[in-house]
């Protein structure tokens, strides 16, 4: 075995057959085996945690608490046959769970008692004496064959059940902890099965890789979180990767690049913004929307300086975003008489009076409330606005509860104005993608 693959949580070794070995006639069958030597915290991405503390340390899973029954589970799924081989020091109870839809199997073991049991859904079916170890290690190895389950405490005979029919369909592998605080020096899994195809293999490799990455940018860690996304890339020229990529990995890139500013201008952040950029027909303004195709932008003609240089628009959920420029060399009126004049290239407090002035106007009825929005920066401007929800009602429809949120800015004597419109829900699922876009918002003239 490569010693550098027990350094890696997920490593997938293949095992090579032997010279005079041929597969069978009917069924092409893959194993590959997963070691976990417990020396490095990374490989705790491949379990979760159900109940009690477990971490790694001194070279051993450990449980830190003390409950009735802690257990961690493996995130990868069994195949119809599997091996099983745990190394422990723990003196108190333990147990290896085998969990299906249809049942669970469970052995469990006191090596200070010397004493096994192994049970089907609560029911004993087998319990007996196993010798004492002579070291500190004591070696479990547990196989499943269909409707044999054989069990081997140390050097003893390996113990048998037979399961009654119908056989169940075992999906996952939990370590359990019975009031024992246990220890886990090492864990090795084989799995064997036709299912387990390079195809299904690689599945859930994509989908571990992305679990890793989504744990590691929850934590803040996003340059890990980076080295995990590149194992998300499909085969295809970088062109086609928005239409290739699952919706949830094109999100975690997005957060990804609003995170890491110096890594835009590599793979695979650098093509996907290519595909992503848009550019105002003047050129004025150039934006990258989020990496999801339900983000889309249009870029209108104009043919005098105010105007909508560019129109945002995401289909699930529905959001609008509306860039307007106003024209320093005109007035504009806002409001109820007597109407608030604002003039192109005035302060951008005075444009937020204005148009707050010309919802209240609009909705005189239905604010719910109003919030000032804190200075930021977008596009190297400073920029101040406020955000205002109420019911639009229109006869023969159902009320509907919209956010407006606005926020303006000065550049280059004109004056910027950024309208977001959405139901408040449907806003706050996507605030990361709202702020990225503003992040990336570039102001060229």
């Amino acid at each position: 075995m490569n010693p550098s693959a027990l350094l890696l949580p997920a490593c997938l070794i293949l095992v090579p057959q032997e010279p005079g070995d041929s597969p069978p006639a009917v069924q092409d069958s893959v194993t590959n085996s997963h070691v976990y030597p417990f020396t490095s915290t990374i490989e705790l991405v491949d379990f979760d945690s159900i109940q009690g503390t477990w971490t790694i340390n001194d070279g051993c899973l450990l449980c830190g608490t003390k409950g009735a029954r802690d257990e961690i589970q493996w995130r990868r799924a069994l195949s119809s046959t599997i091996k099983v081989q745990i190394e422990t020091t723990a003196q108190g109870s333990c147990g290896i769970e085998l969990r299906g839809s249809d049942g669970e199997v469970l052995v469990t073991w006191n090596r200070q008692k010397c004493w096994y049991a192994i049970e089907r859904d609560r029911a004993v079916l087998k319990e007996g004496s196993f010798a004492r170890p002579e070291g500190d290690l004591l070696t479990i190895t547990l196989q499943w064959s269909p409707p044999s389950l054989s069990v081997q405490f140390g050097a003893d005979d390996a113990c048998s059940v037979i399961l009654a029919e119908p056989a169940p369909c075992l999906l996952r592998l939990s370590l359990l902890s019975l009031k024992s605080q246990a220890k886990f020096q090492k864990l090795v899994v084989e799995r064997s099965s036709a299912q387990n195809t390079s195809t299904t293999l690689l599945e859930e490799e994509h989908r571990l890789a992305m679990d890793r990455a989504e744990r590691l940018g929850a934590a803040g860690e996003w340059e890990k979180a980076f080295e995990e996304m590149h194992k998300l890339l499909p085969k295809v020229p970088p062109k086609k990767w928005r239409d290739e990529l699952p919706e949830a990995v094109l999100d975690l890139f997005t957060r990804a690049a609003s995170h890491l500013p110096r890594m835009r201008a590599r793979p695979p952040l650098q093509p996907l913004m290519e595909e992503a950029r848009v550019v105002s027909e003047d050129e004025s303004i150039c934006v990258y929307l989020p990496f999801r195709p339900q983000w889309t932008a249009t870029a209108p003609r104009l043919r005098r300086v105010d105007g909508n240089p560019v129109e945002i628009r995401c289909s699930s959920p529905p959001v609008s975003i509306d860039v307007f420029r106003y024209d320093q060399r005109h007035n504009y009126w806002f409001g109820e008489e007597p109407k608030l004049q604002f003039v192109g290239g005035s302060s951008s407090a005075a444009l937020n009076k204005a148009r707050f002035s010309d919802l209240v106007a609009e909705h005189p009825d239905r604010m719910v409330h109003f919030e000032p929005r804190e200075q930021d920066r977008v596009g190297g401007e400073i920029v101040s606005g406020f955000e205002i929800d109420y019911e639009l009602k229109k006869t023969g429809e159902p009320p509907r509860r919209l956010l407006h949120r606005e926020m303006t800015l000065g550049h280059r004597g004109n004056t910027l104005q950024i309208s977001i419109l959405g139901a408040p829900e449907a806003v706050a699922s996507v605030e990361h993608e709202i702020q990225w876009l503003l992040t990336s918002l570039e102001l060229r003239r």
